[in-house]
């Protein structure tokens, strides 16, 4: 997504690994593929966590999405991870819609043949970012990058 290209892009060479930049004009696509979008859903109830994996933003993808959320949060899930395929051509409409939902970037999965772009929707959950242990320089970017965009932090009550 534009919105992260650059530093996704500094993640990637810093683990040594090549990164292929969708060709000028898909920046602005907003559609998503035709099609069901395919979502796969893994939660631990006793850890109060789910992982959705999204492989493909087909037309369904808002409602699926936004129902899968809300039915997690109903259930007292405090941690949604959200795993997006970076090679899909919906990702950025996709990223776009999940950010107005208070989901934010938290990191990139460099699997291959696809690599995966991390959100994160926290439910009620405040993370102090200054308790986290830190032992590298670009470590500490990438918790400050996270934390500059931590929805949550702005409706911290003291």
């Amino acid at each position: 997504p534009p919105s992260h290209r650059e530093f996704i892009e500094r993640i990637f060479r810093r683990l040594g690994i090549e990164v292929e930049v969708a060709p000028h004009g898909t920046d602005n696509h907003t559609d998503f593929a035709d099609g069901h979008s395919h979502l796969k859903c893994d939660v631990n109830y006793r850890l109060q966590l789910a992982n959705i994996t999204i492989g493909k933003c087909g037309t369904d993808f808002i409602r699926k999405v936004n129902t899968r959320i809300k039915q997690l949060c109903q259930k007292k899930i405090e941690s949604i991870t959200i795993y997006m395929d970076m090679t899909d051509p919906g990702i950025n409409s996709a990223t776009t819609h999940l950010e107005k939902q208070n989901c934010f970037f938290a990191g990139v999965f460099p699997a291959y043949p696809r690599p995966y772009l991390i959100l994160q929707y926290l439910n009620n959950v405040y993370i102090d970012y200054d308790q986290v242990e830190i032992f590298d320089g670009f470590a500490r970017e990438v918790v400050d990058y996270v934390k500059g965009r931590d929805p949550n932090l702005d409706e911290v009550v003291t």
